[in-house]
């Protein structure tokens, strides 16, 4: 990769590491699924008028918007109320031990010992997390978690819609999930309207990144790298989000690090890397064996 791309690529890992720390603070001048609709609104508001109508689709992009669009970011921005970032960073870890076991259970994907080995080392190091004192309300941290599980089979829709630009399926899916999420909202929650109070400008300036620097301008850049270079070349810089976003948490937010982040975290994040990095060598293989030799 060129110094440019590198840095490129560096620059969307970290947009999307510090997105939990926006999100923290946002839903601290709100709550949660107020700010989810909202994001999901101004994100589909944006997006819808530069692209496509899914034509032919519209059964997987309403499910991808009930179970990813209202779901799975709903449920991750609740849970994230009552957890520190910190925590709820190595919980999002879980979308890829989730992903791959529902590859296996609807596509027929089939995988080896170290993805398993990956898979077990990812949920132990989660079940240790939930051990922390801190955690002193439990339905934050299933939710969190459940969270994950909804992500993870909203893959299963965005792989059904391979043919679809990425961009369309965010646009529309955010679109047809906002009104989900404002119901939820109004039935559940008070105080929306406090957001054009005192809470205006830390509201609207981490609405403002979550929308545009980590959706838009983070999702672009990526795809765009993803275009000129391989998925082996460029997919390991995603290793470094978690490492971003736990150490943004810390520093930025001033939460403690305790052992059970520590332990916790350094078993999810492993089991997740050995995951990531059989993927990777599974991908460079497969393309070695679809090459044909040189003359």
């Amino acid at each position: 990769m060129s110094k440019r791309h590198i840095l490129a690529a560096l620059l969307t890992i970290t947009l999307w590491g510090l997105n939990g720390v926006a999100v923290k603070i946002g839903i601290a001048a709100s709550s949660p699924l107020w700010f989810v609709a909202v994001r999901q609104f101004l994100t589909g508001v944006i997006l819808v008028p530069f692209v496509a109508i899914p034509r032919g689709h519209w059964r997987d992009i309403i499910l991808l918007a009930i179970v990813n669009g209202a779901l799975s970011f709903g449920l991750i921005t609740y849970g994230l109320s009552g957890i520190d970032a910190a925590t709820s960073v190595i919980i999002v870890q879980l979308g890829t031990p989730f992903t791959i076991l529902l590859g296996r259970m609807f596509f027929g994907e089939s995988f080896g010992k170290w993805r398993w080995l990956g898979v077990g080392l990812a949920f132990i190091g989660v079940a240790f997390l939930a051990g922390e004192p801190r955690n002193a309300a439990p339905i934050y941290f299933i939710t969190s978690i459940a969270a994950m599980a909804a992500w993870a089979m909203g893959n299963v829709y965005i792989k059904r819609l391979a043919d679809v630009h990425p961009f369309a399926i965010s646009g529309w899916s955010s679109l047809l999930a906002a009104p989900l999420v404002l119901m939820a909202s109004a039935a559940t929650e008070t105080g929306q309207i406090a957001v054009f109070g005192s809470g205006f400008s830390g509201f609207w300036l981490t609405m403002a990144y979550a929308v545009i620097a980590s959706s838009i301008i983070a999702h672009s850049t990526w795809n765009s790298l993803l275009h000129k270079y391989p998925m082996s070349t460029v997919a390991p810089f995603n290793l470094l989000v978690p490492v971003v976003g736990f150490t943004a948490a810390i520093i930025l937010l001033h939460e403690p690090i305790t052992p059970e982040k520590i332990i916790g975290g350094g078993l999810t994040f492993a089991g997740v890397a050995i995951i990531q990095v059989r993927m990777l060598l599974k991908h460079m293989a497969n393309r070695n064996a679809v090459q044909p030799p040189i003359a």
